[in-house]
């Protein structure tokens, strides 16, 4: 297996066990990430299990590619742009006093850091 596979590898077991946690135990997963337990709410559990199916489709798709460089360059800088995505969506929540502040944050680290993998990924794969 070469670095970019290991990559590939790598970056679909985070995008994939961090899918699953969010699916099969959206409430523990929120108070992980900081959530008050007075947030903790079916919808709140709900928009997190989707988040969860959206990273599992995502880690699946690398997955899938990752033996085409062409295509996982491609689906790597998408999962990038999502990334940093989320870490704008998270920002809106750093302006006022709100529960929400400390996850907030706790998203957006993470989003930096993980989008910072798929652009090694994309990197990585253009090199094929």
């Amino acid at each position: 297996m070469d670095t970019t596979e290991k990559m590939a590898a790598a970056m679909t077991v985070e995008r994939i066990l961090v899918g699953a946690a969010a699916i099969a135990a959206p409430g523990p997963l929120l108070t992980t990430f900081g959530a008050p337990a007075e947030l903790n709410n079916p919808a709140l559990r709900y928009t997190t299990r989707l988040f969860g199916i959206r990273n599992v489709a995502l880690g699946l798709q690398v997955w899938g590619a990752r033996n085409d460089p062409d295509r996982l360059r491609e689906l790597a800088g998408q999962n990038a742009a999502v990334e940093l995505t989320d870490m704008v969506a998270g920002s809106a929540l750093l302006v006022g006093e709100t529960p929400l502040r400390g996850p907030a944050v706790a998203v957006m680290a993470t989003s930096i850091s993980v989008a910072t993998g798929f652009l090694v990924l994309r990197k990585l794969a253009g090199r094929g």
